[in-house]
């Protein structure tokens, strides 16, 4: 996977914001396309990092040592450690962030600025929580190494995520700094009790960031407070023309 290289949302985006503009016949109108367009840009922006991330980490769920060797390892560590340097969508969700936010000030309706406000909150968070997870090495002679864990005794060890200065858990793209024990462990591990362990880690991040429609994440969160967003626009604007884009 070729990270940063292209995101063809953005193609789509031009395109419809010149259409949405064609159709505003007011400022209040052009003002809820813009709207829609910065809340559209985080939404789908923060479903595909997601995505992305999950697809970086989803091998892990079936790692077995003697399938993986140093080249193999090195490739997977080196797209974890790109990842926080994603070059297209992270700069253009971040200016969305702020635009949306400058546009939220001059909002009266509510029921569109209660959506906004909260993809607002939501982007906010997406790029401020962080997460810590269960260290799998040990210090061994002055050296880190994979900590042998038995599997029967995964379910007595702490492996689950923790919430880190007690902010709520979403997505973390900056993983440099939120999975730094990850990255020895995949460069390491070479025993059953290793391959269990990093397959246990793996698992239950991707299960963190799923986006289970009644789970409390970031990203089901942006996606449900759209979808308010978009019943807001078609009450006072229905003939904006519809943001097949975000998904």
């Amino acid at each position: 996977m070729i990270i940063g290289l292209s995101w063809p949302v953005l193609a789509h985006v031009a395109g419809w914001a010149v259409a949405a503009a064609k159709t505003a016949r007011n400022k209040e109108q052009r003002r809820v396309a813009n709207v829609v367009e910065h809340a559209g840009i985080i939404v789908s922006g923060a479903t595909r990092l997601n995505t992305m991330l999950v697809e970086v980490l989803k091998p892990l769920q079936f790692f077995e040592p003697s399938e993986w060797d140093t080249s193999r390892r090195a490739a997977l560590v080196s797209e974890i450690i790109i990842l926080p340097e994603e070059s297209v969508i992270v700069p253009r969700v971040r200016t969305s962030s702020v635009a949306l936010e400058t546009h939220l000030a001059h909002l009266v309706d509510v029921d569109l600025s209660r959506p906004v406000g909260e993809i607002c909150a939501s982007s906010k968070r997406l790029f401020r929580a962080s997460v810590v997870a269960y260290d799998p090495l040990v210090e061994e002679d002055g050296m880190l190494r994979p900590l042998h864990v038995d599997p029967e005794l995964l379910e007595s060890r702490s492996l689950s995520l923790t919430r880190d200065t007690g902010a709520p858990y979403g997505p973390e793209w900056d993983l440099g700094t939120a999975l730094p024990k990850l990255l020895p462990l995949i460069r390491m591990a070479d025993t059953p009790g290793d391959a269990v362990c990093l397959r246990a880690i793996a698992e239950q991040l991707i299960s963190e960031m799923s986006t289970d429609p009644y789970g409390t994440l970031i990203v089901p969160e942006l996606q449900l407070s759209f979808g308010h967003v978009i019943a807001a626009q078609q009450r006072s604007f229905p003939e904006m023309p519809p943001p097949d884009w975000v998904y």
